[in-house]
């Protein structure tokens, strides 16, 4: 009876010393490509049940050291996980200077990021487009009347 009691308590100090297992934190999407002036929505999942801390951070690229944790202002909106939805970040009237990596990160596990890459907005579409638009179809059709034109 006193070995199964001591198997009992060794159990136990093992449990209470392993290390906890963390969370895997997943951002969706990876990439993502957005017009200026527009909005980008980036989501942070991760399987813990909230509450958690969720905070989110940017960085010019990959290689680039982090700067955040980011704050709420009149363009950036975060929430946190609650029991029905993931974390997210809300980026309005995005700007090129918005360009970067984003990271989620959840109780102090950091997510891998998504690259977010703001495009300029082209003025207009001009007759230059238009030709260029239309190239392909004159260029194939020019193509087959040629081989026909070779057959006979």
């Amino acid at each position: 009876m006193l070995w199964l009691l001591v198997g009992l308590c060794g159990l136990a100090l093992v449990n209470l010393s392993a290390p906890h297992p963390q969370a895997t934190i997943t951002q969706k999407p990876r990439f993502y490509g957005v017009m200026e002036r527009r909005r980008a929505v980036i989501y942070c999942e991760c399987p813990l049940k909230p509450p958690l801390l969720v905070d989110w951070f940017w960085a010019k690229d990959s290689d680039s050291e982090a700067e955040g944790p980011m704050r709420p202002n009149g363009s950036v909106v975060i929430r946190g996980k609650t029991r029905w939805h993931s974390a997210f970040l809300l980026l309005e009237n995005v700007s090129l200077s918005d360009s970067g990596v984003y990271y989620c990160q959840v109780n102090g596990t950091r997510g891998a990021g998504t690259g977010l890459q703001v495009m300029r907005e082209s003025l207009s579409l001009g007759s230059g487009a238009r030709r260029t638009q239309a190239w392909p179809t004159r260029f194939l059709i020019s193509r087959l009347s040629d081989a026909f034109i070779q057959r006979d």
